[in-house]
């Protein structure tokens, strides 16, 4: 959509100034500079969204810590401090 809009306003500059018609010429420039902001504005978006993915991808391949009980090895929920099965202190470890 926006290469349309700048293809349309180099048209109308172009149009312009070969009809001798001032309107005409700011009109094309006018849509041609809001067309070039609306593809930097879409550049820079794109480039955001793929950062904030691959970010989103990388934090969902982290496993999350594990609280594993020393005696006996059970695997409990994060906020559990004492095991469910042999009543140990937990610590937290990671995979």
């Amino acid at each position: 959509m926006a290469l349309i809009g700048l293809i349309i306003g180099i048209a109308l500059i172009i149009l312009g100034q070969l009809v001798s018609f001032t309107a005409l010429f700011i009109t094309g420039f006018a849509v041609l500079t809001i067309c070039s902001g609306a593809t930097s504005f879409f550049a820079i978006l794109k480039q955001q969204y793929a950062k904030a993915l691959k970010t989103k991808i990388e934090e969902e391949a982290k496993p999350p810590p594990v609280n594993v009980c020393p005696r006996c090895g059970t695997k409990a929920k994060k906020n559990v401090k004492y095991c469910p099965k042999c009543g140990k202190k937990i610590q937290t470890k990671k995979p």
